[in-house]
């Protein structure tokens, strides 16, 4: 109910100043013309306002305003013209497949992927539901790749089957200040 009445607070603001509001789980995103881009600040203050009364904080990493000729970028997606993925990591990406045609699949790694072959698979379903184009031609490279070089060899994981439970000693101070009263700095008894 509070989001259903954020996003409601926060799209009439957008509205009022000229502004296309779109939001992906905890993701928002403006877009204006050129000839509006002198609201932007107000919106950004505002949008804090709206927000911080809500509850919630804005990350300040997390903040971009992203200006014609400049790569924009929503949720990871490129979004200039048309929807596309990041030059730089499609060009990281065709070097691993590179690598792998040449060399097999021993040694080769594509992220923190423990198994490389779903990671390698998942990037390129991903770049597929972005732009179908690119998608389709790194799956005919993946599968070339298969023909040549067959699957990896998948290592099993082993999974303990039971967990001993450790006992943790309690450190006096600590117990007693737990079971008589809060210490006022609580976060300070570690």
């Amino acid at each position: 109910m509070i989001v259903y009445k954020l996003d409601k607070k926060i799209n009439g603001l957008a509205k009022k100043l000229n502004f296309s509001y779109t939001r992906y789980a905890d993701d928002m995103s403006f877009s204006t013309n050129e000839e509006n881009s002198k609201n932007v600040s107000r919106l950004l203050y505002f949008t804090k306002k709206i927000i911080e009364s809500e509850g919630f904080v804005i990350h300040p990493d997390k903040v971009h305003v992203m200006r014609k000729g400049m790569q924009q970028k929503v949720t990871g997606v490129v979004v200039n013209k048309k929807l596309n993925v990041d030059r730089m990591q499609l060009r990281k990406f065709r070097a691993v497949l590179h690598n792998i045609e040449k060399n097999g699949w021993k040694d080769q790694k594509w992220g923190k992927a423990i198994h490389l072959i779903n990671a390698v698979e998942g990037y390129i379903n991903y770049v597929y539901m972005v732009n179908p184009e690119k998608g389709t031609a790194f799956k005919q490279n993946l599968k070339n790749i298969i023909n040549k070089h067959g699957l990896p060899t998948i290592e099993k994981i082993i999974i303990p089957e039971k967990v001993t439970p450790v006992a943790i000693p309690v450190i006096e101070e600590i117990k007693e200040a737990t079971t008589d009263q809060k210490p006022e700095n609580w976060w300070n008894i570690f």
